[in-house]
């Protein structure tokens, strides 16, 4: 199973808290591939374009936040 993250600060994770992100957590729990393209900062055009990415990659489930 493949998930993609997609989003702002809030869906992105920290590279200093290792396996502390929701996302990190709901994918160890389901045993998926996690794929985080969500960037701080994103306006909602960006987190837009995020999802085409995601889209284009055929996940299982894409979350993402406004």
């Amino acid at each position: 199973m493949k998930i993609i993250c997609c989003g702002s600060s809030f869906s992105s994770v920290d590279p200093s808290l290792p396996g502390t992100h929701y996302s990190e957590l709901m994918a160890e729990h389901l045993g998926a591939e996690l794929i985080n393209i969500a960037k701080p900062g994103s306006s909602n055009f960006a987190i837009r374009l995020q999802i085409d990415t995601a889209i284009k990659l055929k996940p299982d489930l894409i979350m993402f936040e406004f």
